[in-house]
């Protein structure tokens, strides 16, 4: 029994003295933080009114002229453009109709279907006419389609 008293013993003394495993050290990362480039601020503009300066009468016929509307009939109205749809035979009426309704804002389902006749019967139609930014936006819109969509633009 002293012999099985002294064994345990040492298998006690043994585990408390025993060195226990280290965590592995895990090397430390460089966060680099990156800022956005030099940023330019606007400048803030103050319009400040001063109370008659020259200590005269004020002009106030002066100030109403500088802010007096231009007439009407001096503005021109802006020019105005064609857009046309070219016939070719492997279009579908179904495709173009499509393209037409999602491409163009004030064209309906019959109005779709009659251009694509008549491009088909005459070679070109006309789809709608409007102002030249959205004629050429709608010309390009319809020639992204796929398969492609000719058309043109012709000043009215």
């Amino acid at each position: 029994m002293a012999r099985w008293a002294a064994a345990v013993l040492a298998l006690v003394g043994a585990t408390a003295l025993s060195v226990r495993p280290v965590r592995p050290v895990t090397p430390r990362r460089t966060i680099t933080c990156v800022a956005p480039g030099k940023v330019e601020l606007k400048q803030k503009v103050s319009l400040k009114t001063t109370a008659n300066p020259g200590g005269g009468g004020t002009d106030d016929g002066e100030r109403e002229r500088e802010f007096e509307r231009k007439n009407v009939e001096d503005l021109e109205d802006p020019k105005m453009f064609n857009v046309i749809l070219l016939g070719d035979e492997d279009y579908t009426q179904e495709h173009i109709c499509k393209a037409l309704l999602d491409v163009v804002e004030d064209v309906q389902i019959k109005q779709a279907e009659e251009i694509f006749l008549e491009a088909q019967k005459g070679g070109q139609a006309n789809v709608c006419t409007t102002s030249q930014e959205l004629a050429e936006h709608y010309v390009q819109q319809l020639a992204r389609k796929d398969p492609m969509i000719f058309c043109e633009m012709k000043e009215t």
